[in-house]
């Protein structure tokens, strides 16, 4: 599945699934998308609008529900944390902490702390984990793809185990 934002917007992969349908749809077993990291801060600022951005399991499971892809039969879902300054969250945020600094200077310190917001993210939601793109998603592709922003953050969902 081409690479995606996780979010509650209109969405290139819904026409993509809405073309091969729902059965073909289904069998789907790599996805690799992207997560903003200011969504994440978004709603640790807002609580309000917590369901419409944090990454949870739960909304996870909701988003592909339309596209008829069951988290648990992925064999790969590859999450890019997406760096500040390139969605309208990043704006928002910008807005309430920063409305007069250089725009640079303080997109530059917000993406030093990437780091932090994905280690947050695996902490809340013990089903993510932390990884290296090179090391531990890439040899899993059935394709060479090279992501886009070198020294994004990464992290994947690990399936519960059963006992």
């Amino acid at each position: 599945m081409p690479s995606e934002e996780i979010r509650r917007r209109p969405s290139f992969a819904k026409s993509f699934v809405d073309r091969i349908g729902p059965v073909n749809a289904s069998l789907i077993r790599l996805v690799v998308a992207e997560y903003s990291a200011a969504s994440e801060e978004l709603s640790e600022m807002s609580p309000a609008q917590r369901p419409h951005h944090q990454l949870t399991v739960p909304f996870i499971v909701e988003f592909f529900d339309p596209f008829h892809i069951s988290l648990d039969r992925l064999r790969l879902l590859a999450i890019s944390i997406v760096p500040y300054g390139f969605d309208d969250a990043a704006v928002e945020i910008m807005k309430r902490q920063a409305p007069d600094a250089p725009r640079v200077a303080w997109l530059e310190m917000k993406n030093k702390q990437l780091e932090t917001v994905a280690n947050a993210i695996c902490q809340r939601e013990d089903m993510f984990k932390k990884v290296d793109f090179f090391g531990d998603i890439h040899p899993k592709l059935s394709f060479y793809w090279t992501p886009p922003f070198s020294g994004r953050q990464w992290i994947t969902y690990q399936r519960a185990r059963k006992v």
